[in-house]
């Protein structure tokens, strides 16, 4: 079994938001300690990941940054001319997130790279995370819970972050008719990672 811990955040109405319990109940079930928060600003979410082994997000996105509670956000590059936005290069150096398996940003525009405001994914691992994963358009709710509880089945059973996305993305599809932006993604890091 998997040990360590690992959280989940989601706001309400956010895209997938109805996915967040089947990742919190997936990870539980393969030994990680899983928490499951609603609705906390963006430098308490910044601060919890840094112990993380898996850490997902459900909220609504910019390109570059997730907006969380009271309109706070986390971006990957510093921004001292925002000060509701909270950064993973302020907190964060060197290899802070080497034990880090996998991180999940469910979010519109959450892989995109914005020219202030960076890209999470890639700054999560370039942090020391084996692998990343965020959207670099609008996602749709429902298609995205889909894909959501998909992907995070696959993984508890072992399959690697590329082969998960594959299948979620073909079980959208199915469940939908459309991925719901679900297909435009971006990737970083080692995507033949496992997180059990």
């Amino acid at each position: 079994a998997a040990s360590g811990e690992t959280e989940v955040f989601w706001f309400t109405g956010s895209p997938g938001a109805g996915g967040s319990a089947t990742i919190q109940t997936q990870l539980a079930n393969l030994g990680y300690n899983s928490h499951r928060y609603q609705n906390c600003n963006a430098n308490g979410v910044r601060i919890d990941m840094g112990t993380d082994k898996v850490f997902a997000i459900i909220a609504h996105g910019l390109p570059g940054r997730v907006q969380c509670y009271n309109s706070t956000t986390m971006s990957g590059n510093a921004v001292s001319s925002d000060s509701y936005n909270y950064s993973l290069a302020a907190a964060y150096s060197g290899s802070a997130f080497s034990s880090m398996n996998f991180a999940y940003y469910g979010a519109c525009y959450s892989g995109a790279t914005d020219a202030t405001y960076g890209n999470l994914p890639s700054k999560t691992v370039s942090l020391g995370s084996k692998c990343a994963i965020g959207f670099t358009s609008i996602v749709d709710n429902t298609c995205t819970s889909v894909y959501e509880g998909t992907l995070f089945i696959d993984l508890r059973y072992g399959y690697t972050i590329s082969a998960a996305i594959a299948d979620a993305l073909q079980v959208t599809w199915n469940a939908c008719g459309t991925y719901g932006g679900t297909n435009n993604y971006s990737i970083y890091g080692v995507n033949t990672t496992k997180i059990n």
